[in-house]
């Protein structure tokens, strides 16, 4: 049996963002990844970091990690464009932490930068603390105060603290708050990635589409630095995918609109070329959940984070970076108070989280009116 200090269960954005801040500060933690490897499975493309995630990643990452991280992203178009099926501009339809640049002077742009590359930005200097292969089971008290994790055809494994970053589908918010199942919204996300080679229109910063009850957002990502150089600068060598230039898309809307094969959906022609130009292993649907807001447990050793506790739609562009700030929040809870701090961290955590499922559910209204 290992023993750690602090389990986290899931490799994604949040849990490794939380390993970073507490190895920053001298914590041991194990991070515990279901999948086989960081990359057996799409886990989305064009993620967009706000000025709140990048004050998170700044608080969890060495120096030079973050500065890795701003390198390898491109400056988004905090405003973008919202258009009508006409190419006309549609005004007041804007999700509201979509926020206007020259409204918010003191907020920095958002940054667009592929999921997997910050992925693989936050594993850099842990890779001796992930656990691949490791499906939890489920959790039990030990003496001492100590918890008991159960694998999947793995050893067991205990720990002082448990924190389940597991995502909608969490084991470890089943077993600590089992009434509290995310809802499911009805909408669902389809998502890809397709060259640029579509209609030049589409290129012009972000581009929302509102189409017959659903909206697409289009953004053009290209890399323009050598990722190799980048990482080896930042004591990451060997260990960042160069991200290939693309075009990414999702449609948001009801499950009822979007159900339906690509053909069938009436697009505009610029759309429907760019859907059909791709390919079906670059394309994704995730169906959209939201968190319970009546969510509750007994503050312990087994807490919570991100979307394990509130998944959101992603109309908001607010989900991960939620999850960012909570990740933050717990190691600085946990630096300073130790266990006693998690309490603290739950309140501020839940109060944040609840809003931001509230504030994704209207943005999602907005994109499908």
């Amino acid at each position: 049996m290992s023993t750690s200090s602090v389990a986290i269960i899931g490799a994604g954005l949040g849990g490794l963002a939380l390993a970073q801040g507490l190895k920053s500060r001298g914590i041991s933690a194990t991070v515990y990844e279901a999948d086989s490897a960081s990359d057996s499975r799409i886990q989305g493309y064009r993620i967009r970091i706000d000025a709140q995630g990048q004050q998170a990643l700044a608080r969890v990452l060495p120096p030079a990690l973050y500065q890795l991280f701003r390198q390898t992203a491109s400056v988004a178009s905090t405003e973008g464009r919202f258009l009508d099926r006409a190419g006309q501009q549609a005004n007041g339809r804007q999700p509201e932490g979509w926020h206007r640049a020259e409204q918010n002077p003191d907020l920095a742009p958002d940054l667009s930068i592929h999921r997997q590359t910050l992925r693989e930005i936050l594993m850099c200097g842990l890779e001796g603390s992930i656990c691949y292969g490791h499906a939890l089971e489920g959790y039990h008290r030990e003496s001492e105060g100590r918890v008991g994790l159960r694998f999947t055809h793995t050893a067991e494994a205990s720990c002082r603290l448990l924190v389940g970053a597991d995502g909608v589908n969490s084991r470890v918010r089943a077993q600590l708050a089992p009434d509290a199942v995310p809802a499911d919204s009805g909408y669902l996300c389809l998502y890809g990635k397709s060259a640029l080679t579509a209609d030049k229109a589409l290129y012009e910063g972000t581009n929302v589409l509102f189409c017959d009850g659903f909206s697409a957002i289009v953004d053009e990502m290209r890399f323009r630095q050598d990722f190799t150089a980048l990482a080896a600068k930042a004591g990451c060598d060997g260990r960042l995918t160069q991200a290939e230039d693309y075009l990414y898309w999702a449609l948001i809307g009801p499950g009822s609109r979007l159900a339906v094969p690509f053909g069938n959906l009436s697009l505009p022609p610029a759309l429907q070329k760019l859907m059909e130009s791709t390919r079906p292993e670059h394309t994704a649907t995730l169906p959209v959940r939201y968190g319970n807001p009546n969510i509750a447990w007994q503050p312990g050793n087994v807490t919570l984070l991100g979307d394990a506790v509130h998944a959101m739609s992603p109309a908001g562009g607010i989900g991960a970076n939620t999850a960012l700030r909570d990740a933050a929040d717990l190691a600085t809870a946990l630096h300073g108070k130790g266990l006693s701090g998690i309490a603290d961290y739950e309140r501020l955590m839940l109060a944040r989280g609840n809003a931001a499922v509230a504030d994704s559910a209207i943005a999602a209204a907005r994109l499908s009116g």
